[in-house]
């Protein structure tokens, strides 16, 4: 009845504005969306994470911050091959496994 009406426009009238901040880029750009895929994939990340991601910068508060994220998260995923084959390495080192110099300069490629 009226009550319920009541609470309902109270509870639009608590939502944020969409006007308040605009996004910065579009959310249905491709090229956005080919780089924030790549970037998954590389990094091999769950899906909840992923939905985790897109709710979050689905918000207005977020959303004019998703190609700046896009760009950290792909600087990320360039630099976890070097930290993967680093940590590889460190488990080597710590049994004893590698303690040639010929070893420390395959690392190097």
């Amino acid at each position: 009845g009226v009550r319920e009406a009541e609470r309902r426009r109270a509870s639009l009238e608590s939502m944020p504005s969409l006007t308040r901040s605009r996004p910065v880029t579009r959310g249905d750009d491709p090229q956005l969306k080919r780089r924030l895929e790549r970037v998954w994939l590389l990094l091999k990340l769950p899906m909840a994470t992923r939905l985790a991601f897109l709710q979050k910068y689905a918000s207005v508060e977020h959303a004019p911050r998703l190609e700046q994220a896009v760009g950290l998260w792909e600087r990320a995923a360039e630099a976890y091959p070097r930290l993967a084959k680093l940590r590889r390495v460190e488990a080597r080192l710590a049994t004893g496994e590698l303690f040639q110099a010929q070893d420390f300069v395959s690392l190097l490629r």
